[in-house]
């Protein structure tokens, strides 16, 4: 019972963070728009945008920080793979494991906990940016940071929650 709730749980962190990156994937060819414009703007007709730069690291950010759970869910994140492929696969799991709990899901906790009264200040005030002439507001950047984390995290747990399954000889989606 308790395996199956577990595995019903990951299927949908799972198929919630390949949605989400689906969705977020649409800011690719806005960001290449966004990014050719400017440099057409700026080159071409000596007429540089004061919005670009801002658009641009935003349209990214979204990319990234809603696309990391989906990357970790289908392990597509950096690893040494000419150290850990020579291993059978029971070291490969208890060192995906050791990872998530030593590394992995500390530092995504403790992201989230510094992130999250920053983020609750910059709604409070209407935080903009610093710098620049458009000066946009913060606030939905960071949000969508932390959400980011959020899936991460929740990513994260399916993973490491998996590896320990493994493990123990219990067949999961990974299978």
């Amino acid at each position: 019972m308790g395996t199956t709730v577990v595995m019903h749980w990951a299927k949908r962190v799972t198929a919630l963070n390949s949605a989400i990156a689906r969705v977020a994937s649409i800011g690719v060819p806005l960001l290449v728009l966004t990014l050719v414009y400017e440099v057409i703007a700026r080159y071409v007709f000596n007429a540089p945008t004061l919005w670009s730069y801002d658009t641009s690291y935003f349209l990214n950010s979204i990319l990234v920080m809603m696309g990391a759970g989906y990357t970790l869910s289908r392990r597509g994140h950096i690893a040494v793979d000419v150290i850990y492929a020579r291993y059978p696969a029971r070291v490969k799991l208890a060192f995906d494991l050791a990872w998530s709990l030593l590394i992995l899901l500390p530092m995504v906790c403790a992201l989230i906990w510094v992130l999250w009264p920053n983020l609750v200040q910059s709604w409070i005030s209407g935080e903009r940016a610093a710098s620049g002439t458009w000066l946009p507001v913060l606030y939905p950047f960071k949000t969508w940071v932390l959400a980011g984390f959020v899936l991460l995290l929740l990513q994260a747990l399916v993973q490491t929650l998996e590896s320990l399954m493994r493990l123990m000889g219990a067949t999961t989606q990974a299978d």
